[in-house]
């Protein structure tokens, strides 16, 4: 089914103008629209707004992510609650591990103070065999006995156990430090969560994501690991001491060890294995990632530098976050006020952010009611992942979906009419980065090249006009000679030069808008990147587009 009607009667008096104009420098006739039914016609306004895009502030809902708007109240709601539960967590597990390091250490302490008289020379034992020998000396006059004058060496066994007890207490003594120092990491880090504006949410996205990045977590979680540690080396040297004393005795206590380590062993070493074991140690999730190598998908980058990309931070972690329908929605909004970015790409595609996105479209598209702001803003987000080709796997199969048979945008004829300009846009961006064969349909070939000239909204006519670059690459037109083949290089998620290549293609696109913008645009010298040998009619631009027509 066609995508367009024929033009209104004022849209074609406008296209019989414009018709004229190019007779008088020889250009070809136009390519033919598709024909389409009556039942299931487009319509778009017949003005276009050639206002020139401001890149502070992406769409019609740029105001969603305003410093001063009602998003961040509700990121800084969120965050409260959710920095409240985490300090719970956390202050519970270090407080039963200072109790247990506290009571361990005690213990200890006693065994020590016993153990390490025989690492110095006893004088009463010493007192004690001069006894004796006087005594002896006394009863035996003709063999005598003289006192031994050699230095006093501790036995191997004493060395033994006094080095792995002293060893258990340092480590038990090191956890019960560091989990009081934790204890204050914890109350710094939920004690400054206040304010509602954008300027307190981005300080709580700095701590959190330094919380990420340096592993807080991961380390407070860690700090039972060191009386895990004390406990074993105390159990050694109990089995050393004991050996001495009595073998059977000995034997019995190392069997104890033994099974005691090797149930440790096997709890640690079971959930590496089985994501679904419930024995886990402080230990299993290392040992996972030790196993299978995935250390480096677990690493958070620094705090970025751009707003934009810090504010596409906070709402990834919203969406993530928050279970509330409205809250998601203002989310939502806010994600696609933000500015087309990588930055503001590879922030997004942190979490789960596609997902959502992708079921918010999906559930408003299922509706099959009137535009909504929720189908729209999912849309317009929506396009922000999609810059370039996801590196993240997940967020790619996501996005394919959307437009394979079932999708939400497989037959934008369904779509709302008043989001169709939209859901064509995202679409094309999702099939020419996402597939790896070429597209062939008649998409490029007339909808979007037609949109591109006569779309009413700018931030979108510059979206099309990106399309179109994009696949007018992908025909390797010999007319035109870019700086980089923008769409392989976008579509390679390993690219060093991806976010010059990005900067380099917006550039493209807006010169191409600004020629399209132009109210003498047929006395205007073309861009030194834009084709403008054999014609067709493209509208903004005058180049052969053998890829969309």
């Amino acid at each position: 089914m066609g995508l367009f009607s024929r033009f209104s009667r004022s849209a074609s008096n406008t296209r019989d103008a414009d018709d004229a104009a190019e007779a008088q420098v020889g250009v070809p006739n136009p390519l033919p629209l598709r024909p389409t039914s009556k039942a299931n016609t487009r319509r778009y306004p017949k003005a276009v707004n050639n206002a020139i895009p401001d890149s502070g502030d992406d769409g019609p809902f740029g105001q969603h992510c305003a410093d001063d708007a009602p998003v961040w109240k509700l990121y800084m709601d969120l965050a409260r609650i959710s920095d409240k539960n985490l300090a719970k967590l956390l202050n519970s597990d270090l407080d039963s591990l200072l109790i247990f390091a506290s009571l361990f250490s005690a213990i200890l302490a006693a065994f020590l103070i016993e153990i390490r008289k025989s690492l110095q020379k006893d004088l009463q034992s010493d007192t004690n065999n001069l006894l004796a020998i006087l005594i002896h000396n006394q009863h035996n006059l003709s063999d005598p006995q003289i006192p031994s004058s050699l230095a006093f060496q501790p036995t191997a066994s004493s060395r033994w156990v006094n080095g792995l007890w002293f060893s258990s207490l340092m480590f038990s003594l090191m956890s019960a430090l560091g989990a009081s120092v934790a204890k204050s990491w914890v109350t710094q880090f939920s004690s400054a969560v206040s304010g509602s504006s954008w300027g307190d949410a981005s300080a709580h996205c700095h701590r959190f994501r330094g919380l990420k990045r340096w592993r807080m977590k991961l380390i407070i979680q860690s700090l039972p690991i060191l009386t895990h540690i004390a406990f074993i080396l105390f159990s050694a040297g109990l089995v050393v001491l004991l050996f001495r004393d009595d073998l059977m005795i000995g034997l019995l206590l190392l069997l104890l060890t033994a099974t005691i380590l090797l149930l440790y062993l096997g709890s640690s070493i079971h959930p590496a294995y089985y994501s679904d074991s419930p024995f886990r140690t402080p230990v299993s999730s290392m040992i996972r990632r030790l196993l299978f190598g995935n250390w480096r998908r677990h690493e958070a980058n620094s705090f970025p530098a751009g707003e934009q990309a810090q504010k596409a931070q906070a709402l990834t972690w919203l969406l993530t976050e928050s279970l509330n329908i409205d809250t998601i929605n203002a989310a939502v909004c806010a994600v696609a006020g933000l500015n087309f970015t990588l930055l503001v790409q590879d922030e997004l595609l942190q979490g789960s952010t596609a997902s959502i996105l992708s079921g918010v479209l999906s559930t408003e598209v299922s509706k099959k009611l009137p535009a909504t702001d929720s189908l729209r803003s999912s849309l317009y987000a929506l396009l922000h992942i999609v810059r370039a080709a996801p590196a993240d796997p997940p967020s790619s199969r996501v996005l394919r979906a959307l437009v394979e048979a079932g999708g939400a945008l497989f037959d934008p004829d369904f779509v709302s009419p008043c989001v169709q300009e939209v859901a064509l846009c995202l679409k094309g961006r999702i099939i020419l980065l996402l597939n790896d064969d070429l597209p062939t349909s008649a998409l490029f070939q007339t909808d979007i090249p037609f949109l591109a000239k006569s779309c009413s909204d700018p931030y979108l006519r510059c979206l099309f006009i990106e399309l179109c670059l994009l696949s007018h690459q992908s025909a390797k037109s010999s007319a035109y000679n870019p700086p980089y083949d923008f769409l392989s290089i976008l579509k390679d998620q390993t690219a060093a030069n991806r976010n010059e290549v990005h900067a380099e293609f917006v550039k493209e696109a807006n010169s191409g808008f600004s020629l399209a913008s132009s109210p003498s645009r047929n006395n205007v010298t073309p861009h030194s990147a834009i084709p403008s040998c054999e014609v067709r009619d493209f509208g903004f631009v005058r180049w052969t587009c053998h890829g969309c027509g």
